[in-house]
């Protein structure tokens, strides 16, 4: 059907003359055949015709059905019906070529009406696909857009994050030094964040927060391992979270690991902690 859809769109080009030829072309052919199933057709004059209107209006166009129908009509009266010629004397066969014609301009008609709807079909899914390709050409340069912002964003918390840790170093801790420094890591973990979300590995509005609080004890293993000879050892489990609750919990994590790294082991000697996240149900423990 596409590939008959596909040909009429081609024929339909034709000039006038051309696509008349055709109808012409094909009612002949009705006529041939039913020339040579005479035997078997006496009561069935026109039956040949109507797939040559039919084809006639969808290849061609409705004038070219109505021409085909006219040709049909002309010829069976013509050639078909006895005694040859144009008057029809017999009233079956007079009603049998009426019907014939209203028949057939009918289907010329309707046709020709859901070539027309099928063309408007065909417009508005044209329409309704450049619309999309351009909805999704602006979809596009919007994420660009905010994967842009968001990586400024990240080089911008890395960049305060340095500054108060460097600060907070060079500042005595009962002079602030410890707060400055404090406030570097919170800012780090707002960095990590971001970092997860530009990655665009996430369902978007949630973050894995197992994975962000396993790397996040690792850096601060790594950053306060000349503190304390405490090794730390992290189980947590893959859940995910609002970005506004995995960075809550993020947080709470770096609280609770820098104060076990720095706090909870006064003496020299090497010791372990251990740090575990789990869902039970709708909480964390």
């Amino acid at each position: 059907m596409d590939q008959l859809i596909g040909l009429s769109e081609h024929l339909r080009a034709w000039p006038r003359w051309q696509q008349l030829a055709g109808a012409t072309a094909l009612t002949l052919t009705a006529l041939l055949g039913h020339v040579w199933l005479v035997d078997h057709l006496q009561s069935y004059q026109f039956l040949f015709f109507f797939p040559a209107v039919c084809l006639s209006a969808l290849l061609f166009s409705e004038e070219s059905g109505i021409w085909s129908v006219a040709l049909s009509a002309a010829l069976a009266a013509f050639l078909l019906f006895e005694p040859e010629g144009f008057a029809v004397s017999d009233a079956d066969e007079a009603l049998a070529l009426v019907l014939f014609i209203a028949v057939g301009l009918f289907l010329c008609w309707t046709i020709g009406a859901m070539r027309r709807h099928l063309g408007a079909l065909s417009f508005d899914l044209h329409e309704a696909r450049a619309k999309t390709s351009q909805l999704q050409q602006a979809v596009k340069e919007d994420e660009l857009l905010l994967r842009e912002m968001a990586h400024r964003m990240k080089n911008d918390l890395q960049a305060i994050a340095s500054m108060l840790d460097v600060q907070g170093r060079a500042m005595a801790p009962e002079q602030g030094g410890d707060a400055l420094q404090a406030a570097s890591a919170r800012v780090r973990i707002m960095g990590r964040v971001q970092d997860r979300l530009l990655a665009g590995g996430e369902r978007q509005g949630f973050l894995e927060v197992g994975s962000l609080i396993e790397s996040l004890c690792s850096d601060l293993q790594a950053s306060l391992a000349g503190l304390r000879p405490v090794s730390l050892k992290v189980e947590a489990e893959k859940v995910n979270l609002t970005v506004k609750d995995a960075v809550a919990a993020a947080l709470l994590v770096n609280e609770l690991v820098t104060n076990a790294l720095k706090h909870a082991f006064p003496t020299s000697e090497p010791a372990r902690s251990w740090f575990g996240l789990r869902s039970t149900g709708t909480t964390l423990s």
